[in-house]
């Protein structure tokens, strides 16, 4: 929803904040999983922020997203 200003809500912060940390091998965990359902089901893919699910409950799912995404 939108705030007082009409600005939309942040999803991983603010603009120049650097987006968190995230461990090398939940990017490849990620990366990997999402690459196999694309190839599994190539007419369209969706992928929620199951990050968590995916590589742990301790993993920042928006950054993981988030940083998967830029590759």
């Amino acid at each position: 929803m939108p705030d007082a200003m009409g600005n939309a809500p942040s999803f991983l912060g603010n603009p120049g904040e650097p987006v968190p940390e995230v461990e090398a091998d939940d990017l490849k965990t990620f990366w990997q999983r999402t690459r196999d359902l694309q190839a599994r089901v190539p007419e369209h893919v969706s992928i929620g922020l199951e990050a968590n699910a995916i590589c742990g409950p301790d993993t920042n799912a928006r950054a993981v997203w988030y940083r998967t995404s830029m590759i």
